[in-house]
């Protein structure tokens, strides 16, 4: 982090000292917090979404590894050139949040954001693609959202070249592997798979390696036919983790400290989502100001209200027992009972 705080100050000439831009970059995060900034669609509402979503490793200051998640929702790819595509409407969500709770918090702040922008029936009305790895706390997106799984196409075409190590490679140098498994040929992967893992001159560490990747090829093979699908638009997830988070986070040999890293990421999400970071933090203080003075305010009244209901609390037991005493002083003047 502190890489990039000295870049800061560099670009400002080192009038801000470092601290200053520590401390600023906290700040935010506090005022912030984990809210989710949403710029509503006034144009109708896409017929399918995009979800895709990965992590990268960071390393934290006391030596440990952790996940840094990355979900990003949008309506698909247009063509800028022959070789470049761009996102529509990109919206992008990157935090720890860690463990069930964590998970719950994200996808909670995923389906706010499509219900905020799109309308609130617009998870039963849109069709939402969710493109990943199939990693454990990616599989949790299916018990909250109702997506279409699919594998991204990198690890697909990883896991065929690792299968084989490289090698059973026919027609000009393709990987025959990959092509059954992308043509959904799942037969024939099945058959080589056998033939392949019986070959008794692999080594077993070769065996073992290539047995994995079979193995995660067939587990997911329905969540890669999904790929195939006419209106699914492709993905996007590895690239967009290297430029997005790795170039920030872990490209170079750097330790973070939780709160500093989810200071910077913050500032990377609302630079990838396009929101003025002054205009919001300007606003979100005019709203705490505000709230403060409400809660001061309400307090003061609570106060107010408290002491009255003392006051008159003990007016009515003055009054009560002025009341029993003339009731007695009336019964005695009573004959009838002075007789008794």
């Amino acid at each position: 982090m502190l890489f990039y705080i000295q870049t800061a100050c560099n670009l400002c000439h080192n009038v801000v000292s470092k601290t200053s831009v520590m401390n600023f970059l906290r700040e935010i995060k506090q005022v912030f917090k984990d809210e989710i900034i949403v710029k509503k669609s006034y144009n109708n509402p896409p017929k399918v979404l995009y979800i895709e979503g990965d992590e990268d490793h960071v390393k934290y200051q006391d030596g440990s590894s952790h996940y840094e998640k990355m979900i990003y929702i949008h309506e698909g790819y247009k063509r800028i050139d022959k070789n470049r595509r761009v996102l529509i409407n990109p919206y992008c969500i990157i935090g720890s949040y860690s463990g069930s709770d964590g998970n719950e918090m994200l996808w909670n702040n995923v389906s706010l954001y499509i219900k905020e922008r799109y309308g609130k029936d617009a998870l039963t009305k849109i069709k939402i693609y969710f493109t990943s790895d199939a990693g454990k706390w990616l599989r949790t997106c299916s018990d909250w959202l109702n997506v279409v799984e699919v594998l991204d196409k990198f690890h697909v075409a990883q896991a065929c070249r690792r299968a084989v190590g490289g090698e059973f490679k026919w027609n000009k140098g393709n990987n025959k592997l990959k092509e059954w498994v992308f043509d959904g040929n799942w037969e024939m992967v099945e058959t080589f798979k056998l033939v392949y893992l019986s070959d008794p001159t692999l080594p077993e560490r070769r065996l073992r390696k290539a047995r994995k990747q079979f193995n995660y090829l067939l587990k997911n093979q329905e969540y890669i036919d999904n790929i195939r699908n006419d209106d699914y638009d492709g993905d996007s997830t590895e690239s967009h983790i290297s430029h997005w988070l790795a170039a920030r986070d872990s490209s170079r040999p750097s330790v973070w400290s939780k709160e500093g890293l989810d200071s910077v990421m913050l500032i990377r999400c609302c630079r990838i989502n396009k929101v003025d970071i002054c205009e919001e933090y300007y606003r979100k203080q005019a709203e705490n100001r505000k709230k403060k003075q409400i809660e001061k305010f309400d307090k003061r009244i609570n106060k107010k209200t408290t002491l009255n209901s003392k006051y008159i609390d003990k007016i009515h037991t003055i009054k009560s027992e002025n009341v029993g005493i003339q009731i007695l002083l009336k019964m005695i003047g009573n004959e009838k009972i002075v007789n008794i």
